[in-house]
């Protein structure tokens, strides 16, 4: 009220809107040295800044402001010991809301890979990228990150590295194209610290998606280390009228496309010494099933993305080719 009058609805309403004060050029430094700041805090569990790290668990905090579009942000994070072993350390860009954002994670433990996904509401879901790691992801190490986001591309960084880890291209990104930085999210009790953003141009990205290249194993060393390594099963006592020994373990294997002639695989006195090692029970193939993810473009996608990428992984591990692998030959050794 003013002198005794109602404003009318619509220059309150004004009033209101130009107080907004959106900052459209990113740019933050924090190193979490004030255990008193205030978060934007998502989530009922565990968000607070204390002994000069932000520390979270079950819910994460936001930084920035929603009107930022293309920028790049740096980070370094660490899974505590206290969740038994297990990684999974989570941030996320252009956050607009708690349903529309990017989110990337570092998962360790049992699986050792770094995704990008983002989440959209009512079903606008995406998996953008799954890369496995050569290296064991460990509780109690930090781990340093540098995101890019630009336009509709996108690139993460893992420590120093020349090369992103992820550089990929959403052509969906007009369903989350601008917000806030999101660091926390993880089950896993998760420190963060060392937080710096800062703008790039809409065009900073322009160019050729490259990306790290995981190393190709030699599999010929690898099947000649196997090989030498391959001992029969052993049955050094026959007890009793029945005598039970587990097939289970190393088996001398034979791809297909490898044999001139099937007596190569047939006869015993057939030197064997150039044939690979497969571990029973398994299959040269991956196992689908049900439990194949749905695709998305070239990318796995859907709740079965750790099975289906692990058996890609096994499959690929193997010392021969299981794409060219149509029929194949097992062979055990039982020295009696």
């Amino acid at each position: 009220m003013m002198n005794g009058k109602k404003w009318p609805a619509f220059l309150c309403f004004l009033f209101w809107a130009t107080g907004l004060s959106a900052q459209e050029t990113p740019s933050l430094k924090n190193d979490f040295g004030q255990s008193a700041t205030a978060l934007l805090r998502i989530g009922r569990g565990e968000c607070l800044v204390t002994d000069g790290v932000l520390r979270t668990k079950d819910a994460y905090a936001c930084f920035g402001d929603t009107a930022w579009r293309n920028y790049q942000f740096t980070f370094r994070a660490m899974a505590t010991p206290a969740g038994n072993g297990d990684v999974h350390i989570c941030a996320g860009f252009r956050a607009n809301n708690r349903d529309d954002r990017y989110i990337l994670g570092l998962k360790g433990g049992s699986f050792n890979a770094l995704y990008l996904e983002r989440m959209g509401f009512m079903g606008t879901d995406d998996y953008l990228a799954l890369r496995p790691l050569t290296f064991p992801v460990k509780a109690g190490e930090w781990y340093r990150f540098r995101v890019e986001v630009a336009g509709d591309r996108m690139r993460i960084f893992l420590g120093d590295e020349a090369l992103p880890r992820i550089d990929i291209r959403d052509p969906n990104a007009s369903l989350c194209p601008q917000g806030r930085v999101t660091l926390g999210g993880s089950y896993v009790e998760t420190v963060y610290d060392d937080l710096e953003v800062s703008p790039l141009k809409e065009n900073a990205l322009d160019g050729q998606l490259k990306e790290a290249q995981t190393p190709v194993p030699d599999k010929e060393r690898l099947r000649r280390a196997e090989r030498a390594a391959y001992q029969p099963l052993q049955l050094a006592k026959v007890s009793g009228a029945r005598t039970e020994l587990s097939l289970d373990g190393n088996w001398l294997f034979r791809p297909g496309y490898e044999l001139r002639d099937n007596d190569e695989a047939i006869l015993p006195s057939r030197d064997d010494r150039s044939w690979h090692v497969m571990h029973v029970p398994d299959f040269w193939n991956p196992s689908r099933v049900w439990l194949h993810g749905e695709k998305y473009k070239s990318e796995s996608k859907g709740a079965s993305d750790k099975y289906y990428q692990e058996e890609i992984d096994r499959c690929k591990g193997y010392s021969f080719d299981y794409t060219r692998t149509n029929i194949g030959w097992y062979r055990q050794w039982i020295e009696l």
